[in-house]
């Protein structure tokens, strides 16, 4: 086998069952038994996930299904570093439980790790509701597939869209071993994974077949943005890196805070006090280099401007201004 598909997973055996039915079809439609398999990380759900799986593992015998179920709930950082560590393939996919990838995806991401020697692979997305309706909001929609050699260049340019982890493949290596030694255990350690992989693997961010990703209500969810739209979280993926020289974190900080303005910008909506805590809270970020500590006022300002000038001319100005914070 090549290709693990790295699902975390927390009580959410309804979706969880329908995407590993989904994925079934796809790895039988191209016989795909041998070089594909999929490895569940269980983050000690309550719900009925052991007893699907158990009914999943015998009616599809033929596919290597692999689940584990952690004894304790270890949060959502530690379990997604778990599944990782779990799969034995060379490469993994990492996939939400209720996030769906067409066939077609699949089928491209096999063919460029075997035949094209791709070493990460970032697709598009678009959000979906819980009844798989889409919401009108995604992710690189439209754009041209590229390549990008290994390198910095490469940080620069992808590492930030790593936010969203649905259907992001990289080479494993000694990444999650090294992840457990750095004692990473925020939500978006995947940003950890997908910058050390541009940075010394051949990307391709593949755009034609966009992940479903599923969007619950904020208080659906099992986690918050806390006062700084979780932008602590990101950067300490970026300061666990020791290649990264101190210039090369502040600018690739400086794109975070460009790319996902709406993390900070989103407290503007929840009143004056909430702005001023998210926006102390990133001046003060334990992991933000100190440009970005200093300078993050004056960035907020050209990035909060830039982006509304566009809006503006978009036609989008006035309706992302009267969206509702979830």
């Amino acid at each position: 086998m090549i290709l693990t598909i790295a699902i975390p997973t927390y009580n959410n055996c309804t979706f969880l069952e329908k995407n590993i039915k989904l994925l079934c079809e796809h790895i039988r439609n191209n016989s795909y038994q041998k070089i594909i398999g999929l490895q569940i990380s269980d983050n000690n759900s309550p719900d009925q996930t052991s007893d699907k799986m158990s009914e999943l593992i015998k009616r599809n015998s033929d596919i290597s299904i692999s689940y584990y179920k952690n004894t304790q709930n270890v949060g959502a950082g530690k379990n997604f570093i778990n599944v990782i560590d779990l799969s034995k393939t060379e490469f993994v996919l990492l996939l939400g439980d209720d996030d769906f990838m067409d066939e077609a995806y699949l089928k491209e991401v096999i063919r460029l790790i075997k035949n094209e020697k791709y070493g990460c692979i970032i697709p598009s997305y678009y959000n979906i509701s819980k009844n798989g309706v889409s919401t009108g909001y995604g992710r690189d929609i439209g754009k041209k597939r590229k390549t990008f050699s290994q390198g910095f260049y490469n940080c620069f340019i992808n590492s930030w869209r790593a936010h969203q982890m649905s259907g992001l493949v990289f080479r494993k290596g000694s990444f999650s071993s090294d992840a457990i030694k750095a004692g990473l255990t925020n939500p978006y350690t995947e940003v950890y994974f997908i910058t050390r992989s541009c940075l010394y693997e051949k990307t391709c961010h593949l755009t034609e077949y966009p992940i479903k990703v599923t969007r619950p209500l904020q208080k659906e969810k099992t986690w918050g943005y806390e006062n700084d739209g979780r932008i602590n979280d990101v950067f300490e993926n970026y300061a666990n890196i020791a290649e990264f020289k101190p210039w090369q974190r502040f600018l690739l900080e400086v794109r975070f805070l460009d790319t996902q303005y709406w993390r900070y910008a989103m407290y503007l909506k929840l009143g004056p006090r909430k702005f001023i805590t998210c926006i102390y809270s990133i001046m003060s970020a334990p992991n933000a280099t100190l440009p970005t500590r200093i300078l993050f006022p004056l960035l907020m300002i050209v990035i909060l401007a830039k982006k509304s000038i566009t809006l503006l001319f978009s036609g989008e100005l006035i309706k992302t201004l009267r969206r509702k914070i979830e």
